[in-house]
């Protein structure tokens, strides 16, 4: 089933209704086996460059795999961080899209992985390269945010 939905996910012919059902099974399926299916399903998310589908798709993902995303930051992050720091400016709705991504995966990381997940990103802080330095401080400050607002809600 899950090869049929990252088919039907990733098929640029598809309409927009065949793309959220296939999004939908593929949710309700992670939110049940998460631990067995993201080694299979988080490589072909990311490769690069990430596209809006995949882009949402992992938005998506991250918010009934809170659990055990975290396990797999160490391949998501610099992937995420290597798109955004090599986005050219006529792609700015694949861009927001992709930052849409990244404020959804640290609003939904749970407890254990908010440390995983600062200690990727401030691994790149000390980058060669400047756009990676800018894209490891902006998603230092989103965790901030979304973490921030993510304790908000849920004292009220």
């Amino acid at each position: 089933v899950v090869p049929a939905l990252m088919v039907a996910l990733e098929s640029s012919a598809s309409d927009d209704v065949t793309r959220a059902r296939a999004l939908n099974g593929l949710t309700g399926i992670l939110s049940i086996r998460s631990k067995e299916l993201l080694p299979y399903i988080i490589p072909r998310l990311i490769e690069a460059p990430i596209t809006s589908n995949h882009a949402k798709a992992l938005g998506s993902i991250a918010g009934v795999t809170g659990g055990t995303i975290h396990f797999h930051f160490n391949s998501i992050i610099p992937a995420l961080m290597n798109d955004l720091a090599n986005q050219s400016d006529d792609d700015t709705d694949r861009e927001g899209d992709v930052r849409e991504c990244v404020r959804s995966l640290f609003e939904n990381a749970d407890e254990a992985g908010v440390n995983w997940l600062v200690s990727e990103i401030a691994s790149k802080s000390s980058s060669d390269k400047a756009e990676m330095r800018r894209e490891s401080c902006w998603m230092l400050e989103t965790v901030i945010v979304e973490r921030k607002f993510f304790q908000a809600r849920r004292c009220i």
